[in-house]
């Protein structure tokens, strides 16, 4: 039995799956809305306050085992899925894929929750000590929403290989929906508590809705994981590195002032939220579309794919950093002027958003380059090369926190971005270049230049 179809009838799928764009982006759009509420709940009802802080502080080494474990594990089995022919090969893949991520991650949870009296305060030294064992207790708590999100984030990848965005859009959207009803309902009594509550309960609604309506079970092939793992390992090793960014942030923004951390938190998840926007709605269906035409060697029409969803890119962010600048006060301090939050506050915020506008403009193009590496088959060289330019924005991260608080953090996070982004493009440029010159002439392409492009397999939090 054959999953995919022949180049007319996938060019006829191209064409549905740009009928889809609406919905997809009408389900990227409610997801960020309704996560958006929850961080508005959280920081007008407690205040960026040090009891936020620990939350935002807790949820840090569970979101850096899913950048670390989960986003590579999912990076290379997208594309491999994507070219599978037969239905039981497509299937025992698939669910081998979805039950070593979860195996992987129950272990990982109970390692975390055993040791976690020993590395939060290396995590947080300039938390008091009750803020310090508030952390501990959150992180425990979050655990559980990270092995939900790790099976998620592995059914997700199923669902997009298949070629279906606005199912995982629309169980997106009631997870965190139900997670937003919890937060209402409990916040104002048990506090922050809650709000790791809600994490675990979006999650876990959203693996049962992904996983649960897979159907076609097949019996894991474990003889699958070991090369699986062999060829995700690059991505892994690396990104145990260079995802410690989000650890060097919370160990240099314990040291500020009550707030920074929380503020500066809410300023990246903001403009996330923009930029998942932005992968799901522009970079969306494409890494199976671009996976077909490496398999193909579709190499010409590739390299314009890319160029053109770059371009469209960079002219949005840049579109919606500009509107920022122009009318950001007076829209977050109508959002965000409320009860626990001062206008001294959301000026410190806007501040932070703007300081970190190289991120909003850089992380979707970045995003693409490595799905374009990955699609290739080359995760050795988006991996070490953004390894190389963590490496030296360590160094620049901490002087400008020295120099400029959390503001000058926020700075040096925006010159990784661009840094790495325009590296990888280079790199890309030059990977495709001696495959385009070795292409025939006149090879027609596999589905023209306007096919959908890379679902995200970004990570999520409150």
């Amino acid at each position: 039995m054959k999953i995919f179809r022949s180049d007319s009838a996938a060019a006829a799928g191209a064409r549905v799956s740009r009928g889809r764009l609406p919905g997809l982006v009408l389900g990227s759009s409610a997801t960020i809305v309704l996560s958006f509420a929850a961080q508005w709940l959280i920081l007008t009802r407690l205040g960026a306050t040090r009891v936020t802080d620990s939350y935002f502080a807790a949820l840090a080494v569970p979101m850096v085992m899913l950048y670390v474990i989960s986003d590579p594990l999912n990076r290379v089995a997208l594309p491999t899925l994507s070219v599978q022919q037969d239905a039981r090969d497509f299937w025992a893949y698939a669910w081998t894929t979805i039950q070593l991520t979860l195996l992987i991650f129950v272990v990982v949870a109970l390692l975390l929750y055993a040791s976690a009296p020993g590395w939060i305060p290396l995590l947080v030294p300039g938390f008091s000590g009750e803020a310090t064992r508030e952390s501990i207790s959150l992180t425990r708590l979050l655990l559980a929403g990270m092995i939900f999100q790790s099976g998620g984030m592995a059914a997700r990848a199923v669902w997009n290989a298949k070629g279906h965005f606005v199912w995982p859009s629309a169980a997106g959207v009631i997870g965190v929906f139900s997670s937003l009803l919890l937060l209402f309902l409990m916040l104002d009594k048990h506090g922050i508590i809650a709000a790791a509550w809600a994490f675990d309960v979006r999650f876990a609604t959203e693996a049962v809705l992904l996983i649960g309506t897979l159907g076609s079970f097949a019996r894991p092939r474990w003889k699958l994981a070991a090369p699986y793992l062999r060829k995700s390992r690059p991505l892994i090793l690396g990104a145990a590195y260079f995802r410690t960014d989000v650890l060097v942030d919370r160990v240099l923004t314990s040291l500020a002032p009550p707030g920074g951390l929380s503020l500066l938190y809410l300023a990246q998840q903001l403009l996330s939220a923009v930029g998942q926007v932005i992968n799901q709605s522009v970079v969306a269906p494409t890494i199976p579309f671009l996976a077909k035409l490496a398999h193909a060697g579709e190499w010409q029409v590739f390299g314009r794919t890319a160029r053109i969803a770059i371009r469209n890119l960079l002219i949005i962010a840049t579109l919606i950093l500009l509107g920022l600048f122009l009318f950001g006060e007076p829209a977050l301090s109508l959002v965000f002027a409320h009860r626990s939050v001062g206008s001294g506050d959301v000026h410190r915020l806007l501040l932070l958003m703007l300081a970190l506008g190289g991120m909003l403009v850089a992380d979707s193009a970045a995003y693409f380059a490595y799905s374009s590496f990955y699609a290739i088959g080359d995760t050795t060289t988006p991996t070490v090369a953004t390894a190389i330019v963590y490496s030296m924005g360590i160094a620049t991260k901490i002087g400008a926190f020295l120099l400029a608080g959390v503001v000058g953090l926020a700075l040096g996070i925006s010159g990784y971005y661009v840094t790495n982004a325009l590296v990888l493009l280079y790199l890309l440029r030059r990977t495709l270049l001696p495959r385009k010159a070795a292409e025939p002439t006149g090879s027609p392409p596999l589905l023209g230049t306007e096919g959908p492009v890379p679902v995200t397999t970004n990570v999520e939090s409150f």
